[in-house]
């Protein structure tokens, strides 16, 4: 189940009310988040100024939703070292 979608605005105004001191209990509780959450959006955007939060975003919505995780790599890669594995003058590595 994919969560609340929250705008550039509410992520950024939440950053800076934990900075002025706000509780971050407070502010998970009023936007209906987890303290982790909060924290992921803190380690992701911390320092960032609003214009700075849409062109991200909108450069993850471009790339595809966000960063890769490796799997469609490794799975190109598997595939690979399984033919390559055939044609090596020394056979597989072991």
């Amino acid at each position: 189940m994919k969560g609340k979608r929250f705008t550039e605005d509410q992520i950024a105004f939440a950053l800076r009310q934990a900075e002025s001191g706000v509780l971050v209990v407070e502010i998970c509780r009023k936007m209906e988040i987890s303290e982790a959450t909060f924290y992921r959006w803190k380690k992701k955007f911390a320092g960032m100024g609003i214009a700075e939060l849409r062109r991200l975003k909108q450069l993850e919505e471009e790339i595809g939703g966000g960063f890769d995780t490796g799997q469609e790599h490794a799975k190109g890669w598997t595939e690979k070292s399984d033919k390559t594995s055939a044609t090596m003058p020394h056979g597989p590595v072991s």
